[in-house]
């Protein structure tokens, strides 16, 4: 057995010192590490060319790291620090920072998934203790310094059978297909289309996005896209929701305009996609303004957030409708997130926009356009005129709106009342209108009165000056046109001051 002849050049400087350290570890003299040597040569060899061939970076693997053990702002100072590193400043100073990076990555990984020293090497006190000094022994030992560096080869190696969790939808195992970071990333900007593709499929069954079975990908980066599609998921429960209320005959007029309001977020929700794509597609010099992995998990956080409401909501409003529909709106309303808030009350103003126009009409001229049930007030068409006042309209209290209170549903049921006796039984056509520009002053109002706590004032003051209007009208119509002071003057002087029939019938029959 040759020793290695010093050189002048890396590749021999190296080798030399790798012959040390076997001598070293192994306490044998140099001529009786060869075995030892030559396999540990292979072995670092094999693992090099497998970690060339790798098809993420080392520094996606690393902040792919990072995200999985939820340290998103070690992932991004570590990101500031690499474009340091890479700035023409201080460029040179380190060399083959790729290698360095790749090195401290499988040194913390093997640190982290086992307590045994690097590469899996003996320890040197057990070996300073024994010195093997038959050949036989100095082969065992070259055989488990070969069996650990050929096991830390094979951990940079994609495994051929994938884990269960990444079983495609036809549940087979085939050969691993290496994947690009470019190819992820459109998979990914399709699975936030709820689109499945190659790489990430949707299970129908299930009713989430799995690996194609075929396709190995790091740990750390599974994690972090099946993270980033939650995205997609909650898309398609949103837009399957809406196409679900667009077909088909219709359940009201408020969960039209739910939906409306939805499909606008929605279409705020395309051009985030549209811009991301777009930055996908063009071709940046400068590898900072580059889309990744890492940068979309941070641009998509507050969309996330926002779909996770809208996904809430129409879960929560499936099957409501009417008062119940906006009263399921109104609980999400008040939120600790200033975005979340304002999303939540541009969809409650749809909401209620159709329902402020059945409270005009009721309050203006006493009409129920109700045709799909959804107004608090309702009307029982069987009852006569002379029943009109107690028995002819009625509140519906699960469809009192969470944000009206109780007291103020009655004012309005009253305020309608007046106007339909004045209407149908007293015959005062003129006096149904609101005088003034009051009859516009609902219209006209911002939606917003109605359920914001800040003009709850405001919008019960509005209802008390209509109902005293409307109460004030109907007793001077009494009082004018059918003398009904006159009538009640009547009625007590026949019965308790002693004139007309009543009286003599009643001594007649005392006698």
């Amino acid at each position: 057995m040759s020793t290695p002849e010093m050189s002048t050049c890396d590749a021999g400087n190296s080798a030399l010192l790798l012959h040390k350290l076997c001598c070293h570890i192994t306490g044998l003299p140099p001529g009786a590490v060869s075995e030892a040597y030559d396999r540990a040569l292979h072995s670092i060899s094999t693992a090099r060319s497998t970690a060339e061939k790798e098809s993420l970076p080392v520094t996606e693997l690393i902040v792919s790291s990072f995200i999985q053990a939820h340290k998103e702002a070690e992932a991004v100072k570590f990101s500031d620090l690499l474009r340091k590193l890479h700035s023409p400043h201080v460029q040179g100073v380190v060399k083959k920072p790729s290698a360095v990076l790749s090195f401290l990555y499988h040194l913390s990984e093997a640190q982290s998934k086992s307590t045994t020293p690097a590469f899996g090497l003996p320890r040197l006190s057990h070996h300073a203790e024994r010195r093997p000094r038959h050949q036989h022994a100095a082969n065992e030992t070259g055989d488990k310094l070969s069996d650990s560096l050929e096991s830390l080869s094979q951990k940079s190696k994609p495994s051929a059978t994938p884990s269960k969790q990444f079983l495609g939808l036809d549940g087979q195992v085939g050969a691993p297909i290496p994947v690009s970071g470019d190819e992820l990333l459109t998979e990914v900007l399709y699975a936030f289309q709820g689109i499945g593709g190659k790489i990430l499929q949707f299970d129908e069954v299930k009713e989430c996005f799995v690996f194609n079975p075929k396709v190995w990908l790091p740990q750390p980066t599974q994690t972090l896209v099946l993270r980033l599609v939650e995205l997609g998921l909650l898309y398609r429960r949103v837009n399957t929701f809406c196409e679900s209320k667009s077909g088909g005959c219709s359940s009201g007029l408020m969960p039209e305009s739910f939906v409306a309001a939805l499909r606008a977020e929605l279409s705020e929700y395309y051009r985030f996609i549209a811009i991301l794509d777009s930055q996908h597609r063009d071709n940046y010099e400068d590898s900072g303004s580059k889309l990744t992995l890492l940068r979309l998990r941070l641009w998509t956080m507050e969309p996330l957030k926002k779909m996770q409401v809208l996904a809430a909501l129409v879960v929560a409003c499936a099957d409501l409708k009417g008062g119940m529909l906006a009263s399921k709106v109104h609980s999400f309303l008040h939120h600790g997130d200033r975005d979340i808030e304002a999303l939540v009350k541009r969809l409650l103003i749809a909401v209620v926009k159709p329902w402020q126009g059945m409270l005009c009409r009721w309050i203006h001229s006493g009409e129920l356009e109700d045709v799909y049930h959804e107004f608090f007030i309702a009307s029982n068409a069987m009852v006569k005129p002379e029943s009109l006042w107690h028995d002819k309209y009625y509140l519906r209290k699960n469809m009192v709106p969470s944000f009206l209170a109780e007291s103020q549903a009655r004012k309005i049921l009253c305020t309608g009342k007046a106007v339909n006796f004045l209407l149908h039984v007293c015959g005062d056509t003129t006096a149904a209108r609101m005088e003034g520009g009051m009859a516009n002053s609902l219209d006209s109002s911002s939606v917003q009165l109605l359920f914001d706590e800040d003009n709850d004032e405001a919008f019960d003051e509005f209802l008390d000056k209509i109902y005293r209007e409307r109460s004030r009208r109907v007793l001077s119509v009494l009082n004018s046109q059918f003398k009904f002071k006159e009538h009640l003057q009547a009625f007590r002087q026949f019965f308790l001051l002693g004139q007309g029939d009543f009286v003599r019938h009643l001594m007649d029959m005392l006698k």
